[in-house]
């Protein structure tokens, strides 16, 4: 950490390098420790620290783009000239696109000293704990502990002056058998008190204690309880390859050409909310646009998608507040929802399974990506957990299963809600300490578990 006034130091000194052009500068900075356990035992400790500086600047309606990890004066000197010759290579590539002017931000609690104290013998010590409650049942527990604080600084020459911190905390376990059985569980906030980590033990070490002797499966369409793991695994692609502006710009996405129209059962509303607490609350995007709540589906219609600067130039709107994070190794960046909430019904999870006569329950999904993203199609495995349901009770797990199942019609075929959410991150690209992964850049969604009438099991899956 670095601090505001450092941070905003840093930006001007690269935004006056830009000259007389228009400019963007953001500052983002990053401290991470991670505890890695297996067999109950730490086996790595790993410190993190990282400085990104992106400067984009527009010159003849041409969009430059240049990244330096150093605050000396002649980096970010030099990371401006660049970005301004881009600029200047390529012109017409701004599509008419301008800066943000900033504007007042929502106050939110982002920060939290809870986290910042939470050094490597209080991790050590959890971790412990967390063993512990294994050992109960015989079980060993792997997985990671990850710690973060933050900042991030956004000016442009249009006005933009945006600074905030940041924290995160998130626990990823698995209980494991000597037998290959798994029960998995995480929990994640910007609050590490909030996290309970000997209930997620407990969560993870009752699914390994289930998740034995498993059977086949044949492959078909079965009702299917998806715990909220799973459902938040699935809904991302909502977001990602649906509900974003340029997906429908460019005539890709499954709400294309459908705005006012029913394009999900009508139990079925959808915000982005990155103000509400129980997510990860984040003030400003990476732009320095304001963030607020935004509703993409109320009761089954299309009501928005969400917009960056580029893909509300557009459509002739102003942006969300959705940009990603500047990422020097992406191939494309598109704004996404980031904090999605789906309403909750009235429904517990164990009244769902009482109520099924026979059945699927899925604890969590890997592996999983969308090769048709019109259809929202999400093809994957599941993991840690698959059961079958008879007569209204689990009644022998199952071989874990690959799955191919369209998202959209998996929200027209729902027969009930959980009545109560979780919060569960995008963790696609692993657990990594990485810019790209770290607090500002954190795809989280809070949801219900679901049980749809149809759920497409296509074979059983080589992952233990």
């Amino acid at each position: 950490m670095i601090g505001q006034e450092r941070a905003l130091e840093i930006a001007h000194q690269a935004l006056r390098a830009v000259g007389g052009d228009q400019g963007e500068v953001m500052v983002l900075t990053e401290d991470s420790a991670l505890t890695r356990y297996r067999n109950s035992s730490i086996h790595q400790n790993l410190r993190h620290n990282d400085l990104l500086v992106s400067v984009r600047v527009i010159a003849k309606n041409g969009l430059g783009q240049a990244y330096t990890s150093s605050a000396d004066p002649d980096a970010l000197r030099a990371a401006a000239r660049q970005a301004l010759q881009i600029a200047r290579r390529w012109p017409g590539t701004a599509g008419g696109i301008g800066f943000s002017p900033g504007g007042a931000t929502t106050r939110v609690q982002t920060y939290f000293e809870s986290t910042v104290a939470m050094g490597p013998d209080e991790r050590a010590a959890t971790v412990g704990r967390m063993a512990a409650v294994a050992a109960e049942s015989g079980f060993g527990i792997n997985g990671a502990f990850l710690v973060e604080q933050s900042e991030m600084a956004v000016v442009s020459s249009a006005g933009a002056e945006q600074y905030a911190p940041f924290t995160l905390a998130a626990i990823r376990i698995a209980a494991a058998s000597g037998d290959g059985d798994t029960g998995f569980a995480e929990g994640i906030s910007r609050d590490v008190s909030r996290l309970r980590p000997e209930a997620l033990a407990r969560r993870a070490t009752e699914k390994c204690r289930l998740n034995r002797q498993r059977q086949s499966l044949p492959p078909g369409e079965y009702v299917t309880i998806l715990e909220e793991i799973a459902v938040a695994d699935l809904v991302r692609f909502l977001g990602t390859v649906g509900l974003n502006g340029r997906a429908v710009q460019e005539g890709r996405s499954f709400v294309t050409g459908r705005f006012g129209e029913r394009v999900v059962d009508t139990r079925i509303s959808l915000r982005d909310d990155p103000l509400d607490p129980r997510g990860l609350p984040l003030p400003f995007d990476p732009e320095g646009t304001p963030k607020q709540p935004l509703a993409l589906i109320e009761a089954g219609v299309l009501r928005n998608v969400v917009h960056d600067s580029a893909t509300a130039a557009r459509a002739g709107v102003r942006s969300s507040g959705h940009a990603a994070p500047p990422d020097p190794e992406a191939m494309m960046e598109y704004p996404a929802p980031s904090n999605m909430f789906l309403e909750g019904g009235d429904s517990s999870l164990d009244e769902m399974i009482a109520a099924t006569e026979r059945g699927v329950l899925v604890t969590s999904l890997h592996y999983t990506n969308a090769p048709d993203p019109r259809r929202v199609v999400v093809t994957g495995m599941t993991r840690d957990g698959t059961f079958l349901i008879e007569d209204g009770c689990i009644t022998r797990a199952l071989y874990n299963q690959r799955v191919h199942q369209s998202v959209v019609e998996m929200l027209n075929d729902v027969l009930a809600i959980g009545r109560e959410g979780e919060l569960h991150r995008d963790w696609w690209g692993g657990a990594g300490v990485s810019m790209q992964h770290g607090t500002v850049g954190a795809a989280v969604h809070y949801v219900p578990a679901l049980k749809v009438g149809h759920f497409r099991f296509i074979g059983e899956s080589p992952v233990v």
